[in-house]
């Protein structure tokens, strides 16, 4: 018979997003009596960017550096770039009987291939296609729907002016300019090269956007891609990654970012007009840059395909940077209709993820199996 637990629940996270949620659901944990212990992987962001600057103490052992008492519940935040940490607390876990479940901050985060060497007894969705998603590729997982406890704190529309006025005149962008925010993703790491080696390429841009290109903080090569962006003849704001991101989208007359972007959601949510990149893909992006978007998006389980932010109107994705330089005309032509549109259309998929209650959600989950 196994031994029984410790009564704790491990938190495991690696990258921001899930640690961000799990913060909140941990002091709803805290709150019962319930005591935490953190575990952050070594390689991953969420221990500096989000775990320090919360004051949140943590260890960044291994289950076979770890000599204490076995917890009674280990719960993982998904990681699709440092999930080291995630598997081997997970098979930790199956191998002394104590129940793992993952929390997916985003559609398919518990789905990539750095994931595949460990399976939870339960995964915690944002929503039902986030679960229709696991059963695609993990079908003998169940799934509880909880929703996601960060989008809570999303600036409400009514501040988006002041916002705007704010980050513009930090920027030195008048609030006539017509601002493009563009965001990459920091996992796969191949993407961004990809997307990069694409825009350079082809120069989407014309003479009258001006454009705040943002690297994602944990790509390997954030420099290196800074730098080739910034040397494209495009007209971009140099101070654009000094400031907030979500208030970077907000002030802006359009998003472009990657179906993993988690802001890009925000940004929808608050009706900015927001494009998809769907590139590249086939034989030439596998031969250029060993990255296929299409294959990628598969990968982690996406009906047909598509990603969760184009599911109400795919014409928002952009097979070429060429069509992401059309879609910027046509909102440049009638952004007002088209914020209207994004709000009241195109965020509907979104709107129970802003939701009261995931926290609580999510500590509700954990407590059935302490």
């Amino acid at each position: 018979m196994a031994q029984k637990g410790s009564g704790e629940v491990f938190v495991i996270v690696g990258d921001n997003g899930s640690a961000l949620d799990l913060a909140l659901a941990a002091k709803e944990l805290e709150d019962r009596h319930i005591p935490v212990n953190w575990f952050a992987d070594p390689k991953g962001k969420a221990r500096t960017d989000v775990l320090e600057k919360k004051g949140i103490s943590y260890a960044t052992l291994s289950p076979g550096e770890y000599k204490g008492p076995k917890p009674s519940v280990i719960l993982c935040g998904t990681s699709s770039g440092y999930a080291e940490s995630q598997v081997a607390w997970t098979n930790f876990g199956k191998a002394n009987e104590v129940p793992v479940l993952w929390y997916e901050d985003l559609w398919g985060t518990g789905e990539q291939a750095n994931e595949r060497g460990a399976d939870p007894n339960v995964m915690l969705t944002v929503d039902e296609l986030a679960s229709q998603i696991v059963s695609n590729v993990r079908p003998h997982i169940g799934t509880i729907e909880v929703g996601k406890p960060s989008f809570g704190a999303i600036p409400p529309i009514e501040e988006i002016p002041l916002i705007r006025s704010r980050i513009r005149e930090r920027l030195g962008v008048s609030q006539s300019d017509f601002l493009v925010s563009w965001g990459f993703q920091g996992e796969p790491n191949k993407m961004a090269v990809a997307h990069v080696g694409e825009i350079a390429r082809t120069i989407p841009i014309d003479k009258d956007t001006i454009v705040a290109w943002r690297p994602h903080p944990k790509h390997l090569k954030k420099e290196e891609l800074w730098e080739k962006l910034v040397s494209c003849p495009i007209k971009f704001v140099p101070n654009a990654r000094e400031v907030d991101l979500i208030e970077l989208y907000l002030s802006s007359n359009a998003v472009v970012v990657p179906f993993g972007g988690t802001d890009g959601y925000k940004a929808v949510l608050r009706g900015i007009p927001t494009i998809t990149p769907l590139f590249p893909s086939g034989e030439f992006a596998k031969r250029m840059y060993d990255y296929d978007d299409e294959e990628a998006r598969i990968a982690s389980g996406f009906i047909n395909g598509v990603p969760p932010l184009l599911i109400e109107d795919p014409n928002w994705g952009a097979e070429n940077p060429s069509r992401v330089g059309r879609l910027l005309s046509k909102i440049r032509n009638d952004e007002i209709a088209l914020r209207h549109y994004t709000l009241e259309h195109r965020s509907l998929p979104f709107k129970d993820l802003e939701k009261p209650g995931a926290a609580v959600r999510i500590a509700d989950a954990v407590m059935k199996f302490l």
